[in-house]
């Protein structure tokens, strides 16, 4: 059972029942103790059948099956019959061996840049996004992009590998000579199709995407400014003549 979902507890006493207060069933985790809380609307008091329920909290967590208390805990309410009589509380013990939580859903521990040095076109930049454990790409690779500004122009890194491990890694296309900035890039985050993502632990708890610390890609220089200088023609320049060097930029200059 996984963050939000909920462990039903069904207590049937056979004929109807009333059923005053919060009655509640302790259950022991491994991350601690929680309570399954009699549920009204759930529960059918007509024919005797009270159900109690826990729902999974962030970071509830059992691996080797939950135990629940063999009594109901009236705190301060009442379960009686149609006579007032009171019921008997107690109850042979639930196996519950079989019912694992997982409420611990996967968070961002460590966001990479590609390493601080100057890119030019045809290279490719890549990030690596680690999270505190496993992690799926549900819905193949649900068009997951990191956005990016180079300069004024944006550009997405791609998903491209990682789903089953702690580590996605995203891509750029090659970098063109539209892409140039001497002051660093520009990191948004991660999104999806529809501005959905869908990053999962291996039972299926969505992902928080959030980082850690704000990616940092001020080392990354692109396509840094630089001339392409030509001479004039070969030939023997005489007195008067002028011999000329041409730089050129590839983009507007001041």
């Amino acid at each position: 059972y996984i963050l939000g979902e909920s462990v039903n507890l069904t207590a049937n006493f056979g004929r109807p029942v009333q059923v005053t207060g919060t009655p509640t069933i302790a259950l022991t985790l491994d991350s601690g103790p929680e309570n399954a809380t009699y549920d009204p609307i759930a529960s059918n008091v007509a024919n005797g059948t009270l159900v109690f329920r826990y729902r999974v909290g962030v970071d509830d967590e059992d691996i080797d099956g939950i135990a629940a208390a063999t009594t109901i805990t009236l705190n301060g309410g009442s379960i009686t019959d149609a006579f007032g009589n009171q019921a008997i509380t107690s109850f042979a013990p639930v196996n519950t061996l079989g019912i694992n939580v997982d409420g611990d859903v996967p968070d961002i521990a460590n966001f990479t840049t590609p390493a601080a040095g100057v890119y030019s076109s045809g290279q490719t930049l890549a990030f690596s996004v680690k999270f505190d454990q496993a992690v799926n790409v549900a819905n193949g690779n649900d068009n997951l992009t990191i956005p990016l500004t180079i300069g004024s122009t944006a550009l997405n890194a791609a998903y491209v590998r990682g789903s089953g491990t702690d580590t996605l890694v995203f891509e750029t296309p090659a970098l063109n000579n539209s892409h140039f900035t001497s002051t660093g890039i520009s990191i948004g985050q991660i999104t999806g199709t529809n501005n959905t993502v869908t990053i999962q632990d291996l039972n299926g708890n969505n992902g928080t995407l959030s980082y850690p610390t704000p990616p940092d890609g001020s080392g990354v220089v692109i396509n840094r400014i630089g001339p392409n200088v030509t001479a004039s023609a070969d030939d023997t320049y005489i007195l008067g003549e002028s011999v000329n060097l041409t730089a050129n930029f590839g983009r507007p200059v001041q």
